[in-house]
């Protein structure tokens, strides 16, 4: 009799707890796109810049942030992890983003 009680007891709690865990997860999920575009070797800096200001200006809640090839190739660098991945590449190889 008391493992019946025992198991009517621990399964509405299981789902309770079940229940907050699925909500607190997914309370974290947000309503984030995110969009990445890489350029043309030959596109002028201010050509991007150009064009992440006119998106920033037309995209309500937008954050646009514009990452030259030499910041890209400076921030990879500095992850020493990918050191000898970085040296067997050829030169250029971060594209603006």
């Amino acid at each position: 009799m008391s493992l019946v009680i025992g198991v009517a007891m621990t399964l509405p709690a299981l789902l309770v707890l079940i229940s907050v865990n699925l909500q607190t997860q997914l309370g974290k999920v947000e309503d984030i796109a995110e969009v990445t575009a890489y350029f043309f070797k030959d596109v002028p800096d201010h050509r991007v810049s150009e064009i992440s200001e006119r998106s920033q200006s037309e995209i309500a809640h937008a954050e646009i942030i514009y990452v030259s090839a030499a910041s890209a190739l400076a921030q990879l660098t500095e992850v020493t992890a990918l050191q000898p991945v970085l040296g067997a590449l050829e030169p250029n190889r971060c594209p603006p983003l």
